[in-house]
């Protein structure tokens, strides 16, 4: 929204700005998947503790279900 970078994302939760013009689509391609979660954040990060918590919680969660 800020002109930053790209990024994938649901439609379901950026059509609403895409329809008001905060985002704009690159192309007009889909795809269609049942679940995908992606965590984004600068490499240099990657060694804070509180991240690699925060990135851990999800996937020891969903080994659990």
């Amino acid at each position: 929204m800020t002109g930053q970078g790209i990024a994938l994302g649901r439609l379901s939760v950026t059509g609403s700005d895409i329809l008001a013009g905060k985002l704009v689509r690159l192309s007009e391609y889909s795809l269609r998947v049942a679940y995908c979660h992606y965590a984004v954040y600068p490499i240099a990060s990657e060694s804070n503790p509180a991240l690699a918590a925060f990135r851990d919680w999800p996937v020891e969660e969903a080994r659990r279900t």
